[in-house]
């Protein structure tokens, strides 16, 4: 989350999410992690007024989630004086986006207030174009990948990397329909892309000599293929989370970003050339 929010903009975004997912056991699990599990357990009316799907249910999870984020504590002034004020708890916050997986959340339900809390990156605006083909297409994992690059290119670029590459068969295997585990869907990347390709028909074998372009389109075709397989070869060289190296080579942010912007430019085209096939 981007520092200087409004501390409102934060309590709102966890108020929004909590009424969408919560049940009594969340809210039980989140009071024990963020140390408010007696206040949430002894609350009069919130956990009845889930359970019970009370009109006022908002109202009480408005009154926990400030208390939670943003307790009353004295300030001392000094000569015997002190003021009420209510700051942002950091560590609560944490959890809350930790247990919320809030900005998936927000990126997935309120897109103008994920802007606000989590999309004013710049060097993160390159996977923001692969939200709208996602959502159309029903991809869902998109939106977690493209959370993990965000993160990643603030914190982690070898977190950037590997999201960039699991971004990438996610959207490969969702174009050529192998959904969930099976033993199906165990393919790697070089076979995903060189079968997608041909499928959606960017295969650069397929471009016909008199085809306007025709040498250009096929370089362009077989360069994207090439992108897609060294994002991957990146990650398993350990430049990229996921093999659980011990002393692996340390990306660097600029070489993760480059990495990103491919990935996503692949993804977003290989999702709009599946889309234009669909029957209208």
């Amino acid at each position: 989350m981007r520092s200087g929010i409004q501390p409102e903009k934060i309590v709102l975004a966890v108020v929004k999410a909590i009424e969408a997912s919560f049940n009594c056991g969340d809210w039980l699990k989140f009071g024990y992690e963020t140390g408010h599990a007696d206040r949430v357990r002894d609350h009069p009316r919130l956990l009845r007024s889930l359970d019970f799907h009370d009109s006022d249910y908002s109202e009480h999870v408005l009154e926990m989630v400030e208390s939670i984020l943003r307790p009353r504590r004295d300030r001392d002034l000094g000569r015997g004086y002190a003021v009420e004020v209510r700051e942002i708890d950091p560590k609560a916050v944490a959890v809350a986006e930790r247990v919320l997986d809030l900005e998936t959340w927000l990126a997935m339900n309120d897109p103008a207030l994920h802007q606000e809390l989590y999309g004013a990156y710049h060097s993160e605006a390159i996977v923001d174009d692969l939200q709208g083909p996602a959502e159309t297409l029903g991809i869902q994992d998109v939106h977690r990948h493209a959370t993990r690059i965000r993160q990643g290119l603030r914190d982690d670029p070898a977190l950037a990397i590997g999201a960039a590459k699991e971004l990438l068969e996610s959207v490969l295997k969702a174009v050529l329909g192998l959904h969930g585990n099976g033993k199906e869907t165990k393919e790697d990347l070089p076979k995903l892309v060189k079968t997608a390709a041909v499928s959606l028909g960017l295969d650069a074998g397929g471009v016909r000599r008199d085809e306007p372009g025709a040498e250009y389109r096929r370089k362009i075709l077989q360069s994207l293929t090439t992108m897609v397989i060294g994002a991957g070869e990146l990650r398993n060289e350990g430049l990229g989370t996921g093999h659980g190296l011990s002393q692996g080579p340390a990306p660097d942010v600029a070489t993760a970003r480059l990495v990103v912007s491919a990935a996503a430019a692949a993804a977003t085209f290989y999702m709009e050339a599946y889309e234009a096939q669909q029957p209208s």
